[in-house]
């Protein structure tokens, strides 16, 4: 047992050495015991390297997916702010059309001669006005709000759409006064032309009453009488009409036949008076009032030398007055908004 315990075989037998390989032994075993005690510690070392080496791995591999999943969030978010976009220039779009079907209702008034059709045209293009104008406003501001989040070639489109938008605006504009002097004027044209004709019938009646006065005789003077009572129904209806048509449009100066006839009616005044007291046989007053007749007659005659061709021609002057400058204005605008069209049509191509 000793030669396996001494390996070494110098120690003599008579010495207590035998003891020492024991103690020796068991000195050795704590030495074992840390070695043996070091060694897990070394293995848990080891070991914890490689657990970390797995967590950055992990990770890496959570970072590189949230990191594409940011992307995905990212281009998806892209898609939907484009695709909100282009639905804000399909509704600038939309409102547009929508506002140009008034803007080809006042187009057609702005170009037309004055009527009274065309002024109850203008009078419901009107009505739509303020609706068209709300839109195309609205549309700019929607393509403005779009255009930071459009394509490049939505956005030449977006620009094009609000250049057409902005004449249209201007046109608007500019078609304000105009439809006002086309309501107005259309309003007058067809009053002013029936009291015109009314007008015209009296003076040939009142004309004829005349005629049959200077014969002096009782018939004669009782037909004049006659004839100057219908003259002034006509003129009384003439004036009716007069007034109608200068309510309508004041601008005109329509007024000067309502002063003319009101004259008129009271030379036919002493002109009736003159009938009843020559058919009474009363000579001297019939005289006295026909003296005071002929001088109202050419009072009246001064003021028919001043009066206008017709009605119809004042209203034309006070039309052009009113829109012309408006109307010059209108035009370039409508210009300005071809060429918006065509710049627009170009893209669509």
């Amino acid at each position: 047992m000793q030669d396996s315990i001494d390996p070494y075989g110098s120690v003599p037998e008579t010495q207590p050495a035998p003891e020492e390989p024991t103690v020796a032994v068991e000195t050795s075993a704590p030495a074992a015991a840390v070695v043996a005690d070091e060694e897990p510690r070394g293995r848990r070392s080891s070991a914890g390297k490689r657990g970390l080496g797995g967590v950055w791995i992990t990770l890496a591999v959570i970072v590189a997916l949230a990191i594409l999943g940011a992307v995905g969030w990212y281009g998806y978010q892209a898609k939907v702010t484009r695709s909100a976009a282009s639905e804000k220039l399909a509704e600038a779009t939309g409102l547009i059309e929508s506002a140009d079907e008034v803007v080809l209702q006042i187009d057609e008034v702005v170009r037309a001669e004055v009527t009274a059709n065309v002024g109850r045209k203008a009078a419901e293009a009107k009505t739509k006005f303020d609706g068209a104008s709300a839109d195309l406003d609205s549309a700019i501001t929607m393509l403005e709000q779009a255009k930071p989040d459009l394509s490049e070639a939505e956005v030449l489109r977006a620009n094009a759409l609000a250049n057409s938008a902005k004449a249209r605006i201007t046109m608007l504009g500019q078609a304000s006064p105009i439809l006002d002097a086309n309501v107005a004027a259309g309003s007058a044209i067809d009053p002013a032309q029936e009291a015109w004709t009314l007008m015209l019938d009296a003076e040939k009646i009142a004309d004829e009453s005349v005629k049959e006065y200077n014969k002096l005789t009782k018939d004669a003077v009782s037909k004049s009488a006659t004839l100057t009572v219908s003259a002034e129904a006509k003129f009384k209806e003439s004036r009716l009409k007069f007034d109608e048509a200068h309510k309508a449009f004041g601008a005109a100066g329509l007024d000067v036949y309502l002063t003319y006839i009101d004259q008129k009616l009271a030379a036919l005044a002493l002109s009736r008076q003159a009938d009843t007291s020559f058919v009474a046989g009363n000579n001297a007053q019939a005289n006295e009032y026909s003296n005071q007749y002929n001088v109202k007659d050419k009072q009246v005659i001064e003021l028919a030398k001043k009066l206008p061709a017709s009605p119809s021609a004042v209203i034309a002057d006070a039309y052009e007055k009113q829109a012309g400058e408006a109307t010059k204005a209108y035009f370039q605008a409508r210009e300005e908004a071809t060429s918006a069209d065509d710049e627009l049509r170009a893209l669509s191509e």
